[in-house]
């Protein structure tokens, strides 16, 4: 079962178009293992599934400034969801 979870996640990076942006977050932040208070990230499945929701949030919000047509320097607010400040405060 492991090894179908694991195929399919990796399918569904492919198909989203992720890595890009999990490479780029992973430059920002290499270890995961802290992110969360509730439990740790101490296996390479549960790094796969977070690196990759971690890209899909993260893409979102920089798509939506995009679209906004936000300068640099402007203020504005994000639902920041659940993703780390250290990717946040590199968007």
């Amino acid at each position: 079962m492991q090894k179908f979870y694991l195929t399919s996640l990796t399918q569904a990076i492919k198909e989203q178009k992720m890595a890009p942006m999990m490479s780029e977050l992973e430059a920002i932040v290499p270890d995961l293992t802290y992110q969360y208070t509730n439990f740790l990230i101490d296996t390479p499945l549960l790094e796969l599934k977070v690196r990759p929701l971690h890209a899909f949030q993260a893409s979102l919000i920089r798509d939506a400034l995009i679209k906004l047509n936000l300068g640099a320097g402007e203020k504005y607010i994000l639902p920041t969801l659940e993703i780390p400040r250290a990717h946040i405060s590199n968007i």
